[in-house]
């Protein structure tokens, strides 16, 4: 008899520990546990969330880097035509200045060659008005004569 009533007291104190964790350990323990559950959901979905704004993220990262590579390739491509352009219009202006200073010196040089030949005809009349009167008398025709004449001849040239 003494075993059924150990048993016995045995059974009615593990009845009273399942009626105590039941009552007070149980719910304390579900609570914690489905607190639990919540916290790591919300910490999946916010890591998917996280992972969809990074792919987002990213993927507008590189729209960007293309639009700011097509509108460096327009920079440089427009740099590169204006640099062609100044180098055509420089070059254009550099011929046209060469021109103007050619010319210019052509007409220097023709007016140079003209007031020469103008003083070598003055000095070869002089000359052969030095050598006419040497030659000739004085009293043949006067000096203002003679160098009215020389003037008139000079005028033809």
């Amino acid at each position: 008899m003494d075993i059924n009533i150990t048993l016995l007291g045995e059974m009615l104190t593990f009845l009273v520990l399942l009626w105590f964790i039941g009552r007070y350990i149980w719910p304390a323990l579900t609570s914690a546990i489905e607190a639990r559950e919540v916290r790591i959901h919300e910490g999946l979905e916010a890591a998917k969330r996280s992972k969809a704004q990074l792919t987002d993220a990213a993927l507008q990262s590189e729209k960007m880097l293309k639009e700011a590579r097509i509108e460096a390739n327009a920079i440089r491509g427009k740099a590169q035509d204006d640099a062609v352009t100044l180098i055509a219009t420089a070059k254009q202006e550099a011929q046209l200045e060469e021109e103007k200073v050619h010319e210019a010196a052509k007409m220097k040089l023709a007016k140079e060659a003209e007031q020469l030949e103008v003083q070598l005809a003055q000095k070869s009349g002089e000359l052969a008005l030095q050598i006419a009167e040497k030659l000739l008398d004085p009293v043949v025709l006067p000096r203002e004569v003679q160098q009215r004449l020389l003037d008139e001849e000079l005028g033809k040239l």
